[in-house]
């Protein structure tokens, strides 16, 4: 009885050690590459960069080296065929993963346990032993929702004649950030905007890892033709001041050059902003400026052109480039010297 017994027990140890040796082998290791980034749908108003070990500048993402995966040969298998399908295949397999920030601040993050708990590791049904870098750091800043001017702009600058609607869009942006938001046109959008109205979205360089945010609302963009806007002489007839109310009661001010000031000049103009720009109160504004008052003597100062904000927006009225700058000379006179100290 203990002979069968002896040879019943070698047989089940022998069966058990043939599984574990199969077994074992199911469990083929492979070593890819991936990506780490924030989830693009995660709050919006959180701005993500992470910091590997090989760089001290922020990155928008991190590359992912040696993701050492380990599990069955069919889902070996099945992961590298699926590299494998071409880059316009939506079932290509990209091992990109994704970071979701909860918080502002900064955090050290242990990249395999990360990943190990994400849902994409869950698909894959493998395990991830290892990946470079091994640790990351995160940084997590709160932006602020700020509604901006549109500017329209090309390679080469701003865009004559570029008309958006809206021209204001909510768009998040850190809180010291009061700049417009940018529409950048193609040599192939600037042509179709010729022709027609083209709807493109406005975003926002954060100045940091390349990364910009879009605008929660697309634009149309439309490009006044060139035709629209003509040469006209205009001569100044009014002349206003820029002042502060603590100046004004105590100086009067003499212009020394107002003929010169009030001599014609050339524009580039629509009709629209032609006519609304001769129903300005004041054509020319002159700025006094805090401490002038203490001056021997106040340098020339440029005139700054009163042209309807709208239209210079649209870029139906600007001075002809050829056109000399023209300054204003003068001289703050107390009204009472008995009180200026």
């Amino acid at each position: 009885m203990s002979g069968k017994l002896s040879k019943y027990l070698a047989v089940i140890f022998l069966t058990l050690l043939i599984w574990w040796w199969a077994f074992s082998l199911q469990l083929q290791p492979v070593s890819l590459t991936g990506t780490l980034e924030k989830l693009p749908t995660a709050d919006p108003s959180l701005l993500v960069t992470f910091t590997g070990p090989s760089t001290n500048a922020p990155q928008r993402l991190i590359v992912l080296r040696a993701l050492n995966f380990r599990g069955a040969p069919s889902k070996i298998a099945e992961l590298r065929q699926r590299m494998r399908l071409p880059q316009n295949n939506p079932n290509r397999e990209r091992l990109n993963f994704y970071y979701t920030p909860q918080e502002p601040g900064t955090y050290v993050l242990d990249v395999p346990d990360y990943l190990q708990k994400t849902t994409k590791m869950a698909e894959l049904a493998l395990t991830l032993e290892s990946c470079e870098p091994s640790q990351v750091t995160v940084n997590v800043e709160r932006l602020e929702e700020k509604r901006l001017s549109v500017q329209v702009v090309d390679e080469n600058g701003l865009i004559r004649g570029a008309n958006a609607e809206p021209a204001w869009v909510n768009v998040y942006v850190r809180p010291s950030y009061n700049e417009p938001a940018i529409v950048k046109l193609s040599a192939q959008q600037l042509q179709t905007a010729r022709e027609r109205p083209i709807t493109v979205k406005p975003y926002v360089d954060m100045g940091v890892a390349g990364i910009v945010r879009d605008a929660e609302e697309s634009v149309t963009v439309t490009l006044q033709s060139v035709q629209l806007l003509q040469s006209k002489p205009f001569q100044p007839q009014t002349i206003g001041f820029i002042i502060s109310p603590e100046l004004a009661g105590k100086y009067s001010i003499q212009l020394a050059n107002e003929a010169d000031l009030k001599s014609r000049v050339q524009l580039r103009v629509s009709e629209a902003a032609f006519a609304e720009y001769q129903k300005r109160a004041y054509h020319l504004l002159i700025e006094v400026r805090p401490g002038d008052e203490r001056l021997p003597e106040i340098p020339p100062r440029p005139v700054i052109y009163n042209f309807p904000r709208e239209y210079v927006a649209k870029g139906e009225i600007e001075l002809v480039e050829s056109t000399t700058e023209k300054t204003a000379v003068f001289k703050l006179v107390p009204v009472n010297p008995a009180q200026i100290p």
